[in-house]
């Protein structure tokens, strides 16, 4: 059973870092709902944040010409002072409600990205910091950064390269701060580490295979397949976490 579950991991990191690797995003989004149905929320998330920091920073450097500082900067500062909050969450909850709380965030986002939700937002400044705050506490937490950042960067229309690039910079510079935090509340350790270098080869590959697919497959095509594959992950998760399978 052991090695069925490992594989099963596996696969989901595997697909998780290849839509990572495609459009920017998606390794947290899509294996922390998946692999908390079978490991504790408090050994997924971990293992996940460092995973998914070492692929951003790879997609960091690639895409360092369409990194725009000035959008970085404010997102950053709103993300950093939210995963201390997240933490706690992370700490405080049972695995049964982290589960549930995975899970609903996470299907209650993609489908919110499948209905292209759209109202621009003037304060572009103040609003980068506040959506900044609400990706820094689910950070901390479930370690899945992404849907608010998404969600305001296509709200806003930001242009695809600008809004790729932007993105891996602001979830680099977050996760090495998360990263920090869970060091000093004892989260990270050497549990984390070991399962961290069996899924690295998956993440690996995975990025590898993205970077590849996003030249030649359509981008939006390809992002909802994900998103629908993501929610249908939630769903699984927030039913598991009630205690329904």
């Amino acid at each position: 059973m052991e090695w069925t579950v490992l594989l099963i991991g596996i696969a989901i990191v595997l697909f998780g870092a290849t839509l990572q690797g495609t459009i920017g995003f998606g390794l947290a989004l899509t294996a922390v709902p998946l692999l908390s149905i079978m490991a504790s929320p408090k050994l997924v998330v971990p293992a996940l944040m460092i995973l998914g920091t070492l692929s951003s920073l790879y997609l960091t450097y690639r895409a360092r010409r369409s990194i725009d500082l000035k959008m970085v900067w404010p997102l950053v500062a709103g993300g950093v002072a939210g995963i201390p909050i997240g933490t706690y969450l992370l700490l405080s909850l049972d695995e049964d409600t982290l589960r549930l709380f995975v899970g609903v965030v996470v299907a209650v986002f993609a489908v919110l990205l499948l209905a292209g939700v759209h109202r621009k937002v003037r304060a572009e400044r103040r609003a980068s910091a506040l959506i900044g705050l609400a990706s820094g506490v689910l950070n901390g937490s479930i370690s899945i950064s992404g849907p608010p950042i998404v969600l305001f960067f296509a709200n806003q229309r930001i242009p695809r390269d600008v809004f790729r690039g932007t993105m891996v910079a602001y979830f680099t510079i977050v996760n090495v701060a998360a990263i920090i935090v869970f060091s000093a509340t004892g989260l990270v350790n050497a549990t984390t580490l070991r399962d961290v270098g069996v899924l690295l080869p998956a993440v690996l590959a995975g990025v590898a295979l993205g970077q590849a697919l996003s030249t030649r497959v359509p981008e939006r095509a390809f992002r909802t397949i994900a998103l629908v594959m993501v929610a249908c992950g939630g769903v699984v998760a927030s039913l598991s976490g009630a205690g329904v399978v």
